[in-house]
């Protein structure tokens, strides 16, 4: 053999001259010559209707399973594409009477290349697809769990399968097995309903089933497609509407976006999954979300949970951008809200329910149960930001889920809202309580915080819940807070504005409301309120403002009083600085009783240990300051904290006072007999107003407010 250089001289392969030379041009000729050549991919058209033994796909008849089998033994990434035109019926079946053969393989299955399929490109939520393949189940043997397709475990992953009808199968519709089927691609579809999308004919299984990695259902659209083209409606179906199960398995990274899932293809009749509508197990890093306002997933009608993100492994999810018990255009009008909560996290942790980004936040509403709920010890670090629970998409009529709003259940570490004005939740309309944190006293440190509960968006609108705003029966809590944004507006809810309630399995003590608007509108001012503004039972050591003004709440307009405890067990709650006015009956009560008048030496018990209040004698201005004289009469060779108030006038008919603005304090001590008289100068009254004043003894037992007196 000879190998001719470019000026034609001879050199012979493997000549003394050129050993090396002359031996790696023998190696490379040699794999030139035993190399197969490159593979291309090709398109399997099926043009036949029938389920025939794969025997090699022609002209003359081409079934989906010869396809299938086909494209399996090749390495390419083959398309199967459709022309059928037997048959009278527009819509084409193919109705296999056994499970058809597995992909292995990376193929393109596209039902939109049958003559007559047009994508969805509607721009609004509803749904324009017409579909004219049908995957129908209907001829395999009742009892028989198989699925519609099935994606191996092995090499099909990338698989891409679009513009089917998949329904009436045992099992699930489409079944994605294992690590080797991830980033696959399931968009376009009707899973579970009839091809028109209006009827129920479910898969006995899941509709979608994942059990691999970095898969897409539905998803953003490719370059060339409407934004709604890759939307699948994934309904009626007798398990989940989409399962991701990771427990044994690596299931990770998956999207589920701009799918209508337990609705009819217009999202606006219930069609729903037996099960959830989304169900994550042991799956982390999904994301559950829309990639646009007219792009998002819609998850109403399921038996069970909207989206159920469950087990500790099933961290990292965000759920972002959907409708969730609501139809198309984000109301309960329709009536198609899950039979339980809109999203439940059960022993899960680190997730995100809605986000601070314009369109991040979810509407859930309408739904049988809770819009969110958190429940279990494992529950932890949760964040539900920026939703509309309880309304309509913008936040000014009541669709409210059947109980609450939000809803923690022995969960800790779970932050509701937060301090940006994108976080902030409106949580209102709800049947129940907006916030129930609830279970025993390892639930703590959960924040409630720069929310609308019980007003309509703008904050200013009365669209209150029916029971509390936020009720509280575990310790260590925290409600509002005194950095910027952390205020909560707590209005017009039927029962109180915040309810600190111990039970027999928690204290509920320790936690701090600060820095809220409980009653008032969102500029504090108007009057939107609650039953009660602060309502303590039976629970100890709880703190109803603070040290500084930043921890001050306004407590106005409230139908009764503003804030009151009761309960033997209630003591050491401290009630300081708080802007407290315009209530219907006493800016402080202890007992429900009235006004629990003074006893000498204060030898009585009960809530607050029924703290004597101070008896001001006189109050007078001049200039930049006033000067209060008064008495204490309580516990003797004690050291109390006396605040003042000033108020525009008594309440009535009590004559006892509220505190609208806190004008000073001072530090007082009682001789041995309990009793103290002091001088305090504070911040100028105009004459005419009323001074009031309560005393807090060291172990935080805040009177009731005292008898008003009026400046001189």
């Amino acid at each position: 053999m000879v190998f001719r250089t470019s000026n034609s001289r001879a050199m012979r392969i493997g000549s003394a001259k050129y050993p090396a030379f002359g031996l790696a041009v023998m190696v490379a000729l040699l794999v030139m010559l035993l190399a197969p050549r490159l593979a291309h991919a090709r398109t399997f058209t099926v043009n036949s209707a029938a389920d025939t033994a794969p025997d090699g796909c022609t002209a003359t008849e081409c079934t989906l399973r010869e396809a299938i089998h086909i494209s399996n033994a090749l390495s390419t990434t083959d398309t199967i594409a459709f022309n059928i035109t037997t048959g009278s019926s527009t819509v084409k079946t193919i109705s296999p009477r056994a499970q058809l053969p597995t992909i292995t393989d990376t193929v393109k299955i596209d039902g939109y290349t049958q003559p007559g399929a047009v994508p969805n490109d509607t721009t609004t939520n509803a749904n324009t697809a017409v579909l004219k393949i049908q995957l129908s189940g209907a001829a395999i043997p009742p009892g028989a769990f198989v699925s519609g397709l099935t994606l191996s475990e092995n090499d099909a992953g990338g698989t891409k399968i679009k513009g089917l009808v998949i329904n009436s199968f045992g099992g699930n519709g489409v079944f994605v097995r294992g690590d080797g089927a991830g980033g696959s691609v399931i968009k376009g579809n009707f899973i579970g309903t009839d091809p028109t999308g209006t009827l129920d004919l479910g898969n006995g299984g899941d509709g979608v089933r994942i059990e691999s990695s970095d898969n897409v259902i539905g998803g953003p659209p490719e370059v060339g497609e409407d934004i709604h083209e890759p939307q699948n409606v994934i309904s009626g179906n007798g398990g989940n509407g989409v399962f991701v199960d990771g427990e044994t398995t690596t299931a990770t990274g998956n999207i589920i976006s701009n799918n209508h899932i337990g609705t009819d293809a217009d999202a606006e009749e219930d069609l729903g999954n037996s099960g959830n509508g989304v169900h994550l197990f042991f799956a982390p890093n999904t994301e559950i979300s829309g990639t646009a306002a007219s792009a998002l997933n819609i998850l109403s009608g399921n038996g069970q949970h909207g989206v159920l993100i469950d087990n500790i492994g099933a961290s990292g999810t965000k759920v972002l951008g959907n409708l969730i018990g609501v139809n198309r255009n984000g109301n309960g009008f329709s009536d198609i809200g899950n039979t339980r909560d809109g999203v439940r996290v059960s022993s899960a942790p680190q997730n995100e329910i809605g986000g601070t980004l314009a369109g991040q936040g979810n509407t859930i509403s309408d739904n049988g149960e809770h819009g969110v709920e958190i429940a279990g010890s494992s529950s932890t670090f949760n964040k539900v930001l920026g939703n509309r629970i309880g309304t309509n998409a913008n936040g000014s009529s009541d669709f409210g889920n059947a109980d609450d709003g939000v809803r923690i259940g022995n969960a800790s570490n779970n932050t509701i809202g937060g301090t940006s004005a994108g976080a902030r939740n409106v949580i209102s309309g709800n049947d129940a309580n907006g916030v129930f944190i609830s279970g025993t006293d390892i639930a703590t440190f959960n924040k409630v915080e720069g929310n609308f509960i019980g007003t309509d968006a703008s904050g200013t609108g009365a669209l209150g819940n029916a029971e509390v705003g936020v009720r509280v029966e575990t310790p260590g809590n925290f409600i509002g807070g005194t950095v910027t944004g952390s205020r909560n507006v707590i209005s017009d809810n039927g029962g109180t504005g915040v309810s600190i309630l111990a039970t027999g399995v928690s204290n509920a003590a320790n936690n701090q409301i600060q820095g809220n608007f409980i009653g008032t509108d969102a500029n504090g001012t108007g009057d939107l309120g609650n039953f009660h503004g602060v309502f303590i039972s039976d629970a100890p050591g709880n703190l109803v403002g603070g040290t500084t003004n930043a921890a001050r709440n306004t407590i106005s307009g409230n139908d009764h009083h503003g804030v009151i405890v009761i309960g033997a067990s209630a003591t050491g709650n401290r009630v300081l600085r708080n802007s407290i006015f315009e209530n219907g009956q006493l800016g402080i009560e202890l007992n429900n009783d009235g006004v629990s008048l003074n006893d000498p030496q204060d030898t009585d018990t009960g809530p607050n240990l029924l703290q004597n209040f101070p008896r001001l004698v006189s109050a007078t201005t001049s200039g930049d300051s006033a000067t209060i004289e008064a008495r204490l009469n309580s516990t003797p060779d004690t050291t109390f904290l006396i605040q003042f108030f000033s108020n525009p006038t008594p309440n009535f008919p009590t004559g006892f006072g509220e505190g609208k603005k806190f004008i000073g304090q001072k530090n007082v001590t009682t001789d041995s007999t309990g009793r103290v008289t002091f001088t305090k100068i504070v911040q100028a009254v105009p004459a005419g107003n009323n001074v009031t004043a309560t005393a807090t003894d060291p172990d935080g037992n805040t009177s009731e407010l005292s008898s008003a007196l009026i400046m001189q």
